[in-house]
């Protein structure tokens, strides 16, 4: 279904109410006279946003048929699962390539985790860090399958890829392949030596462009729209600003933002 078709469509609306719910902590307005909560569930869990829905849905009086509610719940429980094995690995990855002199700057889900609710409700695929590979490629590989990592690729593309059981999937983007990243202003972390982070004006408009590239190449899923809320949620005011509205002119992206 097109989003721009929500506000004709009551099952899309709701589902977007219920989103806003999730991302606001507040207690969701009730559904629409004959909703169904097993669409909701299958419609969610196609779009990789069943387990944002659990906290919400439970707030509902009346909610779903038990049976329906144990399906978001297993999504909650899973993506807690998730979240806690993520965030536990790009910890240990920092720590280790810090401290061996690789500088490091998380991008996309790895940075955005932090500015929702429950970090577990920004699901990711992959872990993706960009890393500066000047000295240091055998280095970082050595200590990426010191760590119990395989590595899956090597030299090629864009990225190196790293896997460990049971499903954490690491993407180690070169530094020199991603020279957009480093136009902008970067922060260094207060407790890790070595690891940046991009300010955020510039992750909101670096965003924007990863979005837009997504939009015209086939599709912009609905997530991609609760990380521009959140962002916007957190730093309103800077991203409202004339640094921010400068880069959006620069990269042709003020009307899409």
């Amino acid at each position: 279904m097109n989003i721009f078709d929500a506000s004709n469509d009551g099952f899309f609306k709701y589902y977007l109410t219920l989103l806003k719910s999730a991302l606001d902590g507040t207690r969701p307005s009730r559904p629409p006279v004959g909703f169904s909560f097993a669409r909701l569930y299958d419609f969610s869990a196609r779009n990789h946003t069943a387990h944002m829905l659990y906290e919400p849905l439970k707030k509902l009086e009346p909610g779903p048929y038990h049976e329906t509610m144990q399906l978001f719940l297993q999504q909650y429980a899973l993506a807690l699962l998730r979240d806690a094995a993520q965030r536990q690995a790009f910890a240990e990855i920092a720590g280790l390539l810090t401290r061996y002199g690789v500088s490091l700057l998380p991008v996309k889900g790895t940075e955005l985790k932090a500015l929702y609710p429950s970090p577990a409700m920004r699901r990711m695929a992959d872990i993706d860090i960009v890393y500066d590979p000047h000295g240091n490629n055998e280095r970082v590989r050595g200590l990426m399958e010191s760590l119990g990592y395989d590595c899956k690729s090597w030299g090629g593309g864009k990225h190196d890829i790293f896997w460990r059981q049971p499903s954490l999937n690491i993407e180690l983007h070169r530094r020199a392949d991603y020279p957009e990243y480093f136009d902008h202003r970067l922060l260094p972390d207060s407790k890790t030596p070595g690891l940046y982070h991009l300010a955020p004006a510039d992750f909101y408009v670096m965003l924007l462009r990863h979005n837009a590239k997504h939009l015209r190449s086939g599709g912009l899923g609905v997530r991609a729209v609760c990380d521009i809320y959140v962002l916007k949620k957190h730093f309103g005011e800077e991203l409202q600003g004339d640094y921010a509205a400068g880069l959006l002119e620069k990269y042709g992206l003020s009307d899409f933002a």
